[in-house]
């Protein structure tokens, strides 16, 4: 196969041209790496975000609006949490029938 760019002749065989894999188990290797520290660093975040809402929650003392703050960012982070298990299941799942 001959590509033609600025009026030269490319051979898509040439030696000095870098090649790539053909094969997808090396893409797909880099792509599920990728992706597991990509959902572990959200879920690390969602878990601190637990944390600090937790530390909220006995800091409020009896406040009523510091109290529905803090219960809004445990639950909020739970959520978060939950969705980045359930994208991880599925990429895993979607790469794992490919």
């Amino acid at each position: 196969m001959k590509w033609y760019f600025a009026q030269k002749v490319i051979d898509a065989g040439d030696a000095n041209l870098p090649q790539t894999p053909v094969s997808g188990a090396a893409g797909q290797q880099t792509l599920e790496k990728i992706l597991t520290i990509a959902f572990v660093t959200i879920g690390a975040i969602a878990l601190l975000m637990v944390v600090i809402g937790g530390l909220r929650y006995i800091n409020a003392r009896n406040n009523p609006d510091s109290v529905k703050v803090a219960k809004n960012m445990i639950i909020y982070s739970l959520i978060g949490l939950v969705l980045a298990a359930m994208a991880a299941v599925i990429v895993q799942y979607v790469l794992g029938t490919i």
